[in-house]
């Protein structure tokens, strides 16, 4: 009988333990959750307000041009020279990222560009031919906003380039004052504006990608300019790439906003295989005017961000599992010892009465 009791408190005993532990790793599983989606919910937040702040830098330029557009359209054709028109405005427009200003005469004359020297000789290495025919075809006023360019000579070779254009109005029917106003933006001025040094968490960064996944901005300056999947690659060619490819390809150049994780292999100075949380949204430059226009905004942060955030609860929960298996542990060993021991003594006590009562 003794025996048959222990062994079924032994079993008690272990099948609580299991269950304890079960449900002590069901509960950091749930708070491990809870807090990677808090956490990516904060980056998602960080990730809009950089895409919406890259979006509200366009528009501002936009009306900037409209409204430049319907001054210089009122203006009488003799009384109108772009080397005297130009410059003023480019100087107002350069702080927005502006590298160079230009005015097309006529419906399809070739640009004068302006820069910070004053007009720029010679051929700018940047074809308009795409944003004279768009405002060409549109309604006046519509603004031009071309995907990101790289010219492979002139003073802007090699460097990520967006064209914009609007159609100065020929109000008075006077063709000799009708004419396109050009800006040349620097790509990734804009994006670095409002991406760089954003932080989520403790070391998460953002990165920003053109509609052809070239970054625009990046926490490590080898990444600028370079293909976000293909420097990848030649940095780390042993690590599986194809989850980042993938999100790439099917979620942040197609414009959508969300959460999500990829493998990385390197995070700031750590040189480490890891997973990382991501979340992004789209900015749009072109507006409704050209969808496939996207620069992707991610925010990026290595899972152990949240592990920290949430470590000294895990290990507070923990302990509070193996006190409650302690306190269980020691009642149980009470109990046994008083299980084992009372027998004994009756059976003692027994054995004393009888030897009495023979004698």
């Amino acid at each position: 009988m003794t025996r048959k009791f222990l062994a079924a408190a032994v079993g008690l005993f272990l099948i609580l333990t299991s269950v304890v532990a079960f449900m002590g790793w069901r509960a950091k599983n749930e708070i491990e959750q809870v807090a990677t989606d808090q956490f990516n919910s904060q980056q998602l937040l960080l990730a809009q307000k950089i895409a919406d702040d890259i979006d509200e830098h366009f528009v501002f330029l936009k009306t900037s041009l409209q409204s430049l557009a319907t001054v210089w359209g009122r203006t009488p054709a003799e009384a109108f020279r772009p080397d005297a028109a130009v410059p003023p405005y480019f100087q107002m427009l350069k702080h927005w990222k502006v590298l160079a200003m230009g005015f097309s005469k006529g419906p399809g004359g070739q640009p004068d560009w302006f820069d910070d020297a004053g007009r720029i000789e010679g051929d700018a290495g940047v074809d308009a031919a795409p944003a004279l025919a768009f405002v060409r075809e549109q309604a006046p006023g519509r603004v031009f906003v071309s995907r990101v360019i790289v010219p492979a000579a002139g003073p802007f070779a090699g460097k990520r380039l967006v064209v914009m254009a609007v159609l100065v109005p020929d109000e008075e029917g006077d063709a000799a004052a009708s004419g396109t106003i050009l800006l040349i933006l620097d790509a990734m001025a804009i994006a670095r504006e409002y991406a760089h040094g954003v932080r989520s968490g403790a070391t998460g960064y953002a990165w920003v990608v053109d509609d052809k996944g070239f970054f625009l901005d990046h926490y490590e300056d080898r990444f600028l300019g370079q293909h976000s999947i293909e420097t990848r690659r030649e940095r780390n060619p042993e690590l599986d790439w194809s989850r980042i490819e993938n999100l790439l390809r099917d979620r942040i150049l197609t414009g959508q906003t969300g959460t999500d994780w990829y493998v990385s292999g390197w995070h700031r100075g750590l040189i480490s295989e890891m997973k990382k949380l991501a979340a992004f949204s789209p900015a749009r430059p072109s507006d409704t005017d050209d969808a496939g226009n996207i620069w992707g905004v991610c925010l990026a942060a290595p899972e152990t961000e949240v592990q920290g955030l949430i470590g000294r609860l895990v290990v507070r929960e923990w302990l509070l599992v193996g006190l409650f298996e302690a306190v269980v542990f020691c009642g149980f060993v009470v109990a046994m010892f008083y299980a084992l021991r009372v027998p004994r003594m009756l059976g003692t006590e027994v054995t004393r009465k009888k030897e009495e009562l023979v004698k």
